[in-house]
């Protein structure tokens, strides 16, 4: 067959990640708008000897995902009157002959 005994009968050792699982979480909900590469560096300077890729497995193990930005309202102007006598929902009406601002086609 080609593979040693040693490989045919391995079997993987349970990973103990739970504390390090619950500390990254932790930290994802104090920082949500950071990813798992600040986590790690978070998690290096607290002396934690740990793989950047490690966790990045268990940041997507976990499901963590970052917090989108709220998206701003854009003003397209269409419901703001530019000037205080353009209004159409109140106050007098100004013929278009006698507009100021508009120039003679």
């Amino acid at each position: 067959m080609g593979l040693s005994k040693s490989s045919w009968h391995y079997q993987a050792k349970p990973r103990q990640d739970s504390e390090l699982r619950q500390r990254i979480h932790d930290l994802a909900k104090q920082h949500p708008r950071r990813g798992y590469r600040f986590i790690h560096a978070l998690l290096v300077r607290a002396g934690v000897t740990i793989n950047k890729k490690r966790v990045r497995r268990l940041w997507r193990e976990e499901g963590l995902a970052i917090k989108p930005k709220a998206s701003r309202k854009i003003r397209t102007g269409a419901s703001i009157p530019c000037r205080p006598n353009m209004s159409t929902t109140s106050g007098p009406t100004i013929s278009s002959s006698i507009r100021p601002w508009k120039a003679p086609l």
